[in-house]
């Protein structure tokens, strides 16, 4: 290795004896800095002269050894230099003292090579090992501030253009309607239209969810609490649930409970909404869904169990992501939008309160919502 690429140790001692000993043990493998003095160490390291390790003894005359190390170690462009005290001072307290002082490690007079060269290198190799952390941890930040402006730039495209896909749709709703009433369509005409309806109405709630999902990641829907019966909303909710073709049994085991939450209704009202499509849509038949309702001493629970496949434990939490897909099995996936439950998540942590999952493949899941009893909306 070259001269200029060797690491450089600064000794700082005022006996020219232990210099020499030190200098001989070390030149071979480091360059070699000398200051015989704390004052000179100082204007040595004030000359932006920066060592890889200092040597530093503590008996000198002027400034000693611990305020040197206490003045390299105040200053954020020395502080991380390693620095190992040398001194004749073998009591307890002085070791503690060059320790508390700033020190990284403790030799003492006379010295041992072995021992010299063995807390040096490990120490020099310690200082490259947390260099090279620094470093990766600064190109971390940055990676992760470019990553965040680019996931900025994505969602302000994304809404620009879910927000201007509202009114092409509502067009095509209008036309459809306009349709039906034509007394020259066929059966399956008319079949048509409705099936393009409903199309339409799913893009158009996909829509509303995306907006509304990004207005409350970003804090820009405000909370219209009022006083809820959740036994009545529940029980609103899933009579919408009666007239659906193929959908399970739905049952409600509601606590009779006197008091209100206060909540924003319309928001409440869709996390119920979208976590019975979720059971109904993964649940047959002839299985079962049960929404169940009690009033804790820190707020309200609500439960929503189903019968339907299950959902595996490594993707509890990521359902609640936007756009998160589940592989039911190798062709099947759940949840193919991943935006009603982000939206759930979002709504219900808006109120203060927090949604969570119980699965397993086969045996069913239990989406539970906590909410607190006197949320209020924020700039209601």
């Amino acid at each position: 290795m070259g001269i200029e690429n060797r690491k450089t140790i600064l000794i700082v001692d005022d006996t020219t004896e232990d210099i020499d000993i030190l200098v001989n043990m070390l030149s071979d493998d480091y360059q070699v800095k000398v200051a015989l003095n704390g004052q000179k160490a100082l204007h040595f390291l004030g000359e932006k002269n920066l060592p890889d390790l200092v040597l530093l003894d503590i008996l000198m005359p002027g400034i000693d050894g611990y305020k040197v190390c206490e003045a390299i170690k105040s200053n954020d462009i020395l502080k991380d230099i390693p620095v190992i005290f040398i001194s004749a001072l073998d009591q307890l307290n002085d070791i503690i003292s060059g320790f508390k002082a700033g020190g990284v490690d403790y030799i003492t007079k006379p010295f041992q090579p072995e021992e010299v060269r063995a807390r040096v290198d490990a120490h020099i190799k310690l200082r490259d090992y947390h260099q090279q952390l620094k470093e990766k941890n600064t190109q971390l930040e940055e990676n992760f501030r470019a990553l965040q402006a680019l996931e900025q730039q994505r969602d302000s495209l994304t809404h620009m253009i879910v927000h201007d896909m509202r009114a092409p749709i509502q067009t095509i709703m209008g036309y459809l309607e306009l349709l039906k009433y034509n007394e020259h369509l066929s059966e399956d005409d008319s079949m048509y239209v409705n099936k393009i309806q409903e199309c339409c109405g799913g893009l158009t709630e996909m829509v509303n969810s995306l907006l509304d999902i990004s207005r409350l990641e970003n804090n820009k829907i405000p909370l219209l609490s009022e006083e809820i019966d959740l036994e009545e909303l529940i029980e609103k909710v899933v009579s919408g649930f009666s007239g659906v073709a193929n959908a399970p049994r739905i049952i409600t085991d509601l606590a009779p409970c006197p008091e209100k939450l206060d909540a924003d209704r319309s928001l409440i009202e869709r996390v119920m909404i979208n976590l019975l499509s979720n059971a109904c849509k993964f649940t047959p038949g002839n299985g079962l869904v049960t929404v169940s309702m009690n009033r804790l001493e820190k707020g309200f629970i609500i439960k929503v169990t189903d019968t339907g496949e299950g959902i595996p434990p490594e993707d509890h939490e990521r359902i609640f992501e936007k756009f998160a897909q589940v592989m039911l099995s190798r062709k099947r996936y759940r949840y193919s939008s991943g935006l009603g439950l982000t939206f759930c998540k979002l709504a219900v942590e808006a109120h203060g309160g927090r949604i969570s999952v119980k699965s397993a493949p086969g045996k069913g899941s239990v989406f539970t919502v906590e909410l607190p009893p006197n949320q209020k909306g924020r700039n209601n």
